[in-house]
């Protein structure tokens, strides 16, 4: 398994984000509102809070586009189900390898919805799988 760089990112920020808004209390309490600590906190604020909806937005539509991905593979998964080739065996056992690795693909997509933070690397990681296996059923059951 591998690291989930998003997921440690997203902690680094949300510990720098509790950082800046501690600091940014302890300058209110101050009333110390000329400080160029306190303009430099709130940018810091400002800045981490934008990046934060960046990848709110991104993650939210790296989510739409799977669904996208989903929605084209399943009939795929229906017809693969019923696929038989008397002919080639060869490409009757691809297609239930494909099966079953579409089948992981649903599974792990309804996965990640439950891990903390925004995930991109492991969305996108399902979109890539998807467009192939998107792909792979296309050429496949012809």
């Amino acid at each position: 398994m591998y690291i989930r760089l998003e997921k440690i990112r997203f902690n680094s920020f949300l510990n720098d984000l509790k950082k800046a808004v501690d600091n940014f209390e302890k300058l209110i309490a101050k009333k110390d509102y000329n400080n160029d600590n306190f303009v430099t906190t709130f940018k810091d604020l400002k800045n981490m809070y934008t990046n934060y909806l960046y990848e709110q937005k991104e993650f939210e539509d790296n989510q739409k586009t799977l669904e996208e991905y989903v929605k084209k593979i399943n009939p795929f998964i229906q017809k693969a189900k019923e696929f038989k080739n008397e002919k080639d065996k060869n490409k009757e056992n691809r297609v239930k390898k494909l099966l079953t690795r579409a089948e992981k693909f649903l599974n792990d997509k309804d996965q990640e919805p439950k891990k903390e933070g925004f995930d991109n690397i492991g969305i996108l990681r399902l979109i890539t799988e998807g467009k192939y296996l998107e792909t792979t059923f296309k050429k496949e059951l012809k």
